[in-house]
């Protein structure tokens, strides 16, 4: 408890910050870093942008590496929520609209697969063809206007790949959300690798 911590001082105030509300949780991967900073804003401090601040991070090359840290993501995020459920709604870093994004997308998908499936009468199979078809058109264009303003803020032409890319991680965030719902159903405990992998360090 924050009552119980010495605070006199620079390094009670340090010991405060960083062990009242608990270290890293090594059973998390990815969102470690997430749970941290949950913890200390529960514990009374405030996290603050520092633009001047720089940081190296290297992102996965290629297709298949964007996709397995997509899925990082997506798995370690359940895992963040699980532990946190008053974040399930998003953050500034990951805000709502962000963490709704693959469950549209999983509805549209699940919505034009009933609209195909043999049994299903042509009514009702427009009905759920043109709502699936509008859900997903939806997200192309969120994504779109997302990336046009990209391209305008940075002058990269690369945002107009958004829809795209944003439907892969949308698929694999799915998959992600698959996964752990079978390990938790079957009492599984959490683990680091679940979430994030080993990669050959850059050279």
């Amino acid at each position: 408890m924050i009552e119980q911590c010495d605070h006199r001082g620079f390094h009670g105030h340090f010991r405060r910050a960083t062990q009242c509300p608990g270290l890293l949780d090594e059973s998390l991967g990815y969102g470690y870093d997430n749970d941290l900073s949950y913890r200390l804003q529960t514990a009374g401090y405030r996290l603050v942008f520092r633009r001047e601040a720089r940081s190296r991070h290297r992102w996965r090359d290629g297709f298949t590496g964007y996709a397995v840290q997509q899925y990082g993501f997506g798995y370690g995020r359940l895992e963040v929520v699980s532990k946190h459920p008053r974040r399930w709604t998003g953050d500034a870093v990951s805000p709502a609209a962000m963490m709704a994004h693959p469950w549209v997308f999983a509805v549209a998908v699940c919505l034009l697969a009933m609209a195909a499936a043999p049994w299903v009468g042509a009514p009702r199979a427009t009905v759920w063809l043109a709502a699936g078809g509008v859900l997903l058109l939806a997200l192309i264009v969120e994504r779109l206007v997302a990336g046009v303003r990209a391209w305008k803020a940075f002058g990269d032409p690369a945002g107009l790949a958004f829809p795209l890319v944003h439907l892969v991680r949308d698929a694999v965030w799915i998959a992600a959300v698959a996964r752990w719902a079978g390990r938790r159903l079957l009492g599984r405990p959490r683990a680091p690798a679940h979430s994030m992998t080993g990669r050959p360090a850059a050279t």
